[in-house]
């Protein structure tokens, strides 16, 4: 249906005379990107930052006095569009700023990169569509030749293998636990075998996480964001990996009945996956925030240092040996790790180990956070991580980073190219604040190559053979290249600001990631 959908999109823009349409390709816009790519109707440029890419549609408007459209992914994406739609509104420009979102049903549940995108531009705009599956595009008799046009396109995951009632409204239940539990007990009381997914909490909601699960002894994934991940009070409970992981917990007698998540709406990808298998499992979300970060979870809002208190009723199926299959995952992991140094995990894992256990890490965007949860040693940890990934997607990662830099610790933040690129002006920061000496490490594998193993098409990628060197001498930061982690930092790390860029081997990448699925 989604594809149906964005052909008849791409067919009314042709009946308003667009030729240009600038692309900013993503996981969301999926359906666009794959029907662009080898199209003849329209000239389609790539780009890879949304602010840039919209005044950059605004100069082909200018040069052809016709309509010409941006169209992004959903969440900030959308947002970073409006400086642009502003002068075009006062220009007296067509620019058509096709923001693709999330499915209605996402709307105010906090689930990763869903925002309310429908009346963003507020009066910039001279008309607004909000079009889903099965309806009819009005759009093309609404446009004005001097003004803005947004189009709001909700589409379905095109990798998506569930299926879910549309309809599903989220439920919030404002609650506090250090009175109220009775939500909590039913639902631990129904389960047989559940699982539990931390993702961020405060430095003095950790206690209390971790005494609730010490009481509950079920098995549990700890997002890198918890500060709980190498805890090794919860060792004998902790779930390192996740791919594959339904299918191992039933194989090993604990076949998964119920998730219930704590914390900050996760990141990884068994979150999403999980949000297409309504009525399969029973889930639910505890958070400070009232974002239930599904469509069709129900979220207990309130205060978690209240879970320390909580009385767990019964003892859960065994889950021994699903731990022991999981530690055969994570042996096999490691070996790879030795086996493909130069690959893209195995420099995050090297990485982490050479990152002070004492340090503020920063994980800026997809790429970082999904990497350090599955290959940051286990043995070296790190409680004090932080990331910037709600709505939020590529924009202002470094900016951010910079921000929360203290003079008291070493302070590391890990970033992609593409991110590194989106906020190149973040290091302005470091004039300012002249006592922090933070580290930058970049990721360059030449693109957004997170896509790679989803779609398997470059059309997705920004492809770019950029070096990052002058970016460090445009803001006096020490600079240095990896295509391997040493074994010791440079001895002056924390005297200067610094840019490592690494440089990941595409083939052991490839080689690496062959084995982790084999």
């Amino acid at each position: 249906m989604s594809r149906e959908l964005v052909h008849q999109i791409l067919d009314g823009l042709e009946k308003l005379g667009v030729v240009h349409i600038t692309l900013c390709p993503s996981s969301r816009n999926a359906y666009f990107v794959q029907e662009l790519k080898s199209s003849e109707r329209f000239k389609v440029t790539s780009w890879f930052e949304e602010r840039s890419a919209a005044f950059y549609t605004l100069g082909l408007i200018k040069n052809s006095g016709k309509p010409a459209v941006i169209i992004t992914t959903s969440g900030t994406a959308a947002a970073e569009t409006l400086p642009a739609t502003m002068e075009a509104f006062y220009s007296g420009l067509p620019l058509i700023i096709l923001t693709t979102d999330r499915p209605r049903r996402y709307r105010l549940t906090g689930a990763p990169q869903s925002a309310e995108q429908v009346g963003l531009f507020s009066h910039y705009v001279h008309a607004e569509e909000d079009i889903a599956d099965g309806e009819t595009l009005k759009f093309t008799s609404n446009l004005c030749p001097k003004g803005p046009l947004h189009l709001n396109v909700c589409l379905e995951d095109p990798y998506g293998k569930g299926k879910i009632d549309p309809h599903t409204k989220p439920e919030w239940s404002l609650q506090d636990f250090e009175y109220d539990k009775e939500t909590l007990s039913n639902f631990l009381d129904n389960a047989v075998c559940p699982f539990v997914i931390v993702s961020g909490l405060t430095k003095e909601e950790q206690p209390a996480v971790e005494s609730f699960l010490r009481i509950l002894k079920a098995p549990v994934y700890l997002e890198a964001s918890s500060g709980l991940r190498e805890n090794k009070a919860l060792d004998h409970l902790s779930i390192r990996t996740t791919e594959g992981i339904w299918q191992r917990a039933e194989k090993a007698g604990y076949p998964i009945d119920a998730v219930l998540r704590i914390g900050g709406v996760p990141t990884l990808r068994m979150w999403r996956d999980l949000d297409e298998c309504q009525g399969k499992y029973a889930l639910l979300s505890i958070s400070a925030n009232p974002f239930p970060g599904a469509s069709w979870s129900k979220c207990l809002v309130g205060n978690l240092i209240g879970l320390k208190d909580t009385v767990v009723h019964k003892e859960y199926e065994p889950y021994n040996n699903f731990i022991k299959e999981d530690q055969k995952v994570l042996e096999k992991r490691l070996i790879s790790f030795d086996k493909f140094p130069s690959s893209e995990p195995a420099l995050v894992h090297y990485l982490s180990q050479l990152i002070g256990t004492e340090s503020f890490v920063y994980l800026g965007n997809s790429l970082p956070i999904r990497e350090w949860d599955m290959a940051a040693s286990f043995s070296h940890p790190h409680a004090n991580i932080a990331a910037n990934r709600g709505v939020n997607g590529i924009d202002g990662q470094l900016s951010t980073f910079f921000g929360m830099c203290r003079e008291d610790v070493p302070c590391w933040g890990i970033f992609g190219d593409l991110t590194t690129l989106y906020d190149m002006s973040a290091p302005w920061a470091l004039f300012q604040n002249p006592h922090i000496k933070p580290v930058c490490v970049v990721i360059n594998n030449g693109g957004g190559k997170i896509f790679e193993r989803m779609y398997g098409d470059k059309a997705f990628y920004n492809c770019h053979n950029l070096s990052f060197a002058p970016l460090a001498s445009l803001w006096n930061m020490q600079y240095v290249q990896w295509h391997t982690v040493p074994e010791k930092l440079p001895p002056n790390i924390y005297q200067k600001a610094y840019l490592i860029e690494i440089i990941p081997d595409a083939e052991q990448t490839k080689l690496f990631w062959s084995a982790d699925n084999s």
